[in-house]
């Protein structure tokens, strides 16, 4: 059993300490979104790139960077701004498809039910990230979403995770940014926070390990004891 409310007794107990800001990536950390971006790109790429077989690892490398990233690696010489439009007009069709990860939700409820500020920072569209949340009731968790269309510089640039900070009046000092990527982890230490990478595909957990997390997690629900610990949640706080 997940036992939320038993971790709840012992926390009160163990922490003393002001609650830190908690912003999560969305792709592959809150949403298994990994099936439904596979079918989008895969979709596209069959029709730009018609012999071409793509293996498990080059799909693991569809999570994380952009589309712009993604359709420049593979079609240099396409029209990439058609690529993104024949993309997201799949993808967002899809998004009722998607589903939270084991224990996201009951880990999100713990944490309102608990005084924490909630948020996400995506380098997918604010409306994309939306509609993959509705579909999962999931919407009126975050205090506060930031899209790409809100940034000017994408993961492993700090902006999103500083821009969230700074909305919500918090700071570098007390912030944890949860992601699955090497890239997410790369942007919590540009921004000076706390990182947790949540290991959901193992073909990703070497790069997100050598990107050196502050914590790593392989379920939701670990970010409860993670949460336990009693110090300044900020980069290389040791």
């Amino acid at each position: 059993a997940f036992g939320l409310a038993g971790l709840l007794g012992v926390f009160r107990k163990f922490y003393t300490g002001r609650k830190p800001l908690i912003i999560f990536d969305l792709d592959g950390t809150l949403l298994d979104t990994k099936p439904v971006i596979d079918r989008s790109y895969l979709t596209v790429f069959a029709k730009y790139l018609p012999d071409k077989v793509f293996t498990d690892t080059e799909k693991a490398g569809f999570m994380g960077p952009t589309l712009e990233d993604v359709f420049r690696l593979y079609t240099p010489e396409a029209d990439i701004d058609q690529e993104i439009a024949e993309y997201r007009e799949l993808n967002q069709a899809l998004q009722s498809e998607v589903k939270a990860f084991d224990h996201v939700k009951e880990t999100l409820d713990w944490l309102k039910e608990n005084g924490y500020q909630l948020a996400i920072a995506s380098s997918k569209l604010e409306k994309t990230v939306r509609l993959g949340l509705k579909a999962n009731d999931m919407e009126d968790y975050f205090d506060f979403i930031i899209g790409l269309e809100d940034i000017e510089k994408v993961k492993p640039d700090k902006e999103c995770i500083v821009r969230t900070y700074r909305a919500l009046k918090r700071g570098l000092d007390n912030t944890v940014y949860v992601g699955d990527c090497d890239t997410d982890v790369l942007a919590a230490r540009n921004a000076g926070v706390y990182s947790v990478a949540y290991v959901t595909n193992p073909l990703k957990e070497d790069g997100v390990r050598a990107a050196e997390p502050d914590d790593l997690i392989y379920d939701m629900a670990d970010l409860v004891e993670i949460l336990k610990e009693d110090h300044p949640w900020t980069y290389n706080m040791m």
